[in-house]
């Protein structure tokens, strides 16, 4: 019987939630400093080469974006950070 190791592009796992996109984009939103989100895209983006992470403004673990945003009419860039960026985007916005 071989041992076969799985190829670099796989991880082994379902999915890889990137937490560290959600928190700088409502806070790249709320302070107006993009930096932060500069950083985590560019992490991001690196990311891609080896697994397709899992983007998300919120899920069960974290206070949804539409809550932690200062000024509800950041909502849409946020959703448009989701939906362009690479990754499998996940979608739960309700507050």
């Amino acid at each position: 019987m071989a041992i076969t190791r799985p190829s670099s592009t796989t991880t082994g796992v379902d999915a890889v939630t990137q937490y560290e996109l959600w928190k700088a984009v409502w806070s790249a939103l709320n302070s107006g400093n993009l930096f932060e989100l500069a950083w985590a895209l560019k992490r991001h983006n690196a990311f891609l080469d080896s697994f397709v992470p899992q983007t998300f403004v919120g899920n069960h673990d974290v206070t949804r974006i539409a809550s932690q945003l200062t000024d509800e009419r950041h909502l849409p860039h946020a959703l448009a950070l989701l939906m362009t960026c690479g990754g499998t985007p996940l979608d739960l916005l309700r507050r």
